[in-house]
């Protein structure tokens, strides 16, 4: 079971969890329905496995990832990860420093994702749109807007958007899969 937000207390552990390299594993993890061993991640990656292997033990050490089940194949014991947690935050025991240069690491890679994500999910439903009379152009929308808030409503913004996320994660009979892409950044 993913757990909410990893508070992140220290600059280490900043730097190891929004590592460039870092976030995209731990979002190929995010995008997984299964726990996945690192070859898997590797594999999806287009890296190497000890490369990935490496990163993987950087983010155990400090409890983004964990080991949920072992399997042994052909003699060899394929170890199965998952995201730990839903995200990860920083506390106000971090260093401005590290907070600034990792927060723009963090953004960008999750906007990337997001972004491949979407993309992917938009040219599905083409595909699907070409063969299926019961998939509609409705079932896909996208949008742009600039919005205006206080502080308070941007945290109460925020706390929507996180809760809608949570109440419609999971499939249920009757339900359809939707990709969803969303962010919220200060322009001035």
């Amino acid at each position: 079971m993913i757990n909410e937000w990893k508070k992140l207390k220290t600059d280490e552990e900043v730097k190891i969890a929004w590592d460039p390299y870092r976030l995209r594993i731990m979002g190929v993890f995010r995008l997984s329905k299964e726990p996945l061993t690192v070859k898997q991640v590797a594999d999806k990656m287009g890296e190497v496995p000890s490369k990935v292997h490496y990163h993987v033990q950087k983010l155990i050490k400090i409890d983004m990832l964990e080991l949920v089940k072992t399997k042994v194949i052909r003699g060899i014991v394929a170890k199965y990860y998952t995201n730990k947690y839903s995200g990860s935050d920083i506390t106000p025991t971090v260093s401005d420093k590290i907070v600034v240069e990792y927060t723009r690491n963090a953004h960008y890679n999750n906007f990337h994702q997001a972004l491949t994500f979407f993309g992917n999910s938009m040219a599905m439903t083409d595909q699907i749109m070409k063969t299926r009379a019961d998939i509609k152009f409705v079932d896909s929308i996208t949008g742009f807007s600039k919005m205006y808030l206080s502080e308070k409503e941007r945290d109460e913004f925020e706390q929507y958007m996180i809760n809608a996320m949570k109440k419609f994660k999971n499939p249920e009979e009757g339900k359809k899969e939707y990709g969803f892409m969303g962010g919220l950044t200060r322009r001035k």
